[in-house]
């Protein structure tokens, strides 16, 4: 905390948001198939202003953050990028999506957003668990 508050002290602003999540799942790794079960998520982003908001933008970033790791791939082939939209890209569906749980930590910080973290707590929390 002396290092956001050194940065508060130089700039005069400071956003902050501490998120951390943990899946639960099963994996065949020798079918190559992994099902996400549970994931439960913690965010501190201060004082929250629309607890509804702040839980649909984990969980969205979250579904976002696994479909990269189950399925996330780009592929050349002579030289050009195969998945050129969408239809070529493949992405969770929602059939796919866990049970997502969301805890607000209480706080009486200022609010801060809470865009994109959610999506990058899942890459390494599940590569970590799923790679031999």
């Amino acid at each position: 905390m002396a290092a956001y508050r050194e940065l508060l002290d130089r700039t005069g602003t400071l956003a902050q948001l501490i998120t951390a999540a943990r899946s639960v799942f099963e994996a065949d790794l020798d079918a190559g198939h992994v099902t996400v079960d549970r994931v439960v998520c913690a965010v501190d982003c201060g004082i929250p202003i629309n607890p509804d908001v702040i839980a649909a933008q984990m969980e969205g970033g979250i579904g976002f953050g696994l479909g990269a790791v189950l399925y996330g791939a780009i592929t050349l082939k002579d030289g050009r990028v195969e998945q050129d939209n969408f239809n070529g890209y493949r992405v969770l569906r929602i059939n796919e999506m866990p049970k997502v749980e969301v805890h607000i930590v209480p706080s009486a910080e200022a609010p801060t957003g809470v865009g994109e973290p959610a999506t990058l707590l899942q890459v390494p929390e599940d590569h970590r668990q799923v790679s031999p």
